[in-house]
């Protein structure tokens, strides 16, 4: 018998820590469950564990909708060849000039470092082993891709 565990709940509901059901709201099985944010409405969403509702355990989920942030920040930046031998071309958006990069390998550890002066500049990665490295931005838009050294 398959019973929800977490439910979405109203906002009187929630402050008294019960756990009768919204109507059309979500709700989640014992073992857990997927809940993807943009199946939700924007606004504040109330959430209970049924089973311990009466002890506090509860929380919110605040949607805030949707933005051209992720995929702004997903685009303003890019790099070829992939994999790369000797120099990785890398592409900037406006939003990263004067950011700084880091190069990490495998294990976390910093291998290089530079600031983005152009839209458009090439790094010199020969004096890299061949592995998998990890690109990651200091923007305010962190943001971290992965490449190839042959």
């Amino acid at each position: 018998i398959w019973r929800p565990v977490t439910v979405e709940v109203s906002k009187p509901i929630w402050d008294a820590n019960e756990a009768t059901p919204l109507s059309g709201g979500f709700s989640l099985p014992f073992s857990g469950g997927l809940l993807i944010p943009e199946q939700l409405a924007i606004g504040t969403h109330f959430y209970v564990c049924t089973p311990h509702a009466m002890l506090g355990m509860k929380g919110s989920i605040v949607v805030l909708g949707p933005s051209s942030i992720a995929s702004t920040a997903i685009q303003s930046i890019s790099f070829f060849p992939n994999p790369a031998t000797d120099l990785l071309a890398v592409k900037a958006g406006p939003d990263l000039i004067g950011s700084n990069y880091h190069i990490m390998d495998v294990t976390g550890k910093q291998v290089a470092m530079g600031k983005f002066e152009n839209e458009e500049s090439y790094i010199n990665i020969s004096g890299l082993m061949t592995g998998i490295y990890f690109f990651q931005t200091t923007s305010q838009r962190k943001q971290v891709l992965r490449f190839i050294k042959n």
